[in-house]
C-alpha cells in the first residue's frame, strides 16, 4: 500500500524522499531561540520554520530546514534538557496548559472545547493511575495499554509537545480510568454496607 507513494515521492523530488519533507520544518521549528527559552519552550514555531531560504523543489527546502534545525540544536545542546522536559510537559498538560488550550485553536480546536478537554483529562488522570495499580494487583497486563504512553512521551521529547500527539494515548486512558472508578466504586459500596450493617446491629437507644 505504501510503495506506490514512495515510488513516487523517489521520483517526483530531487532529493531523496520517501514518506514526507516534514521533518526539515519539525526540527527547525521545534530548534531555535522562540523554542528553546521564553514563554514558547518546548513548542514548535512557524516563524522559525520557514527562516531558510524557499526552495522551488520541497525536499531542497526541507533538507536545509533539517540542517538549519540541526546546527541550532548542536549549538545550544545545553539547553536540551529543560526544552525536552518543557515538551513533555507540554504533551501531559503539565506545563503551560492554558497556553496549550490557546494553542489548540490553531488545531482546529475551540478554545471552550480545550478547556473541557482539559478538565476530563485532569479528572480521569488520577483514576487511571489508581486503575494501573488494582489491574497490576489482579495480575492483569496493563503494558499494551501504556506503550502508546511510552510513544507518544518520546514523540515530544524528540519533537515538540502538542497536546494532540496524546490522543494515540486517550482510548487506554479512558480504560485505565474505568478500571480505577470501578475498584473505586466497589470499596465505596462496601464502606456504606459496613456502616449499614453497624447500624443494624447497634442497640436502640
Amino acid at each position: 500500500m505504501v510503495a506506490p507513494w514512495v515510488g513516487r515521492n523517489v521520483a517526483a523530488f530531487s532529493d531523496p524522499t520517501f514518506v514526507s519533507t516534514g521533518e526539515g520544518p519539525v526540527l527547525l521549528g521545534a530548534n531555535c531561540p522562540l523554542t528553546y527559552a521564553g514563554s514558547g519552550l518546548g513548542s514548535w514555531s512557524l516563524q522559525c520554520s520557514i527562516e531558510v531560504p524557499p526552495a522551488q523543489d520541497q525536499s531542497v527546502e526541507s533538507a536545509r530546514q533539517f540542517d538549519a534545525g540541526l546546527h541550532y540544536l548542536e549549538g545550544h545542546s545545553s539547553r536540551l534538557p529543560l526544552v525536552i522536559a518543557a515538551r513533555v510537559g507540554r504533551v501531559w498538560d503539565l506545563y503551560e496548559p492554558a497556553q496549550m488550550v490557546h494553542t489548540d485553536v490553531n488545531e482546529g480546536r475551540p478554545v471552550p472545547a480545550s478547556f473541557a478537554g482539559l478538565l476530563s483529562y485532569y479528572l480521569l488522570l488520577p483514576f487511571a493511575v489508581a486503575g494501573v495499580v488494582v489491574l497490576r494487583r489482579r495480575s492483569v497486563k496493563v503494558w499494551p495499554l501504556l506503550v502508546s504512553a511510552v510513544a507518544v512521551t518520546v514523540i515530544a521529547a524528540t519533537s515538540y509537545g502538542q497536546v494532540r500527539f496524546r490522543s494515540e494515548f486517550e482510548v487506554s486512558l479512558v480504560v485505565l480510568a474505568g478500571a480505577g472508578i470501578f475498584a473505586a466504586a466497589r470499596g465505596l459500596a462496601a464502606q456504606c454496607r459496613k456502616r449499614l450493617r453497624r447500624l443494624r446491629s447497634s442497640p436502640s437507644s
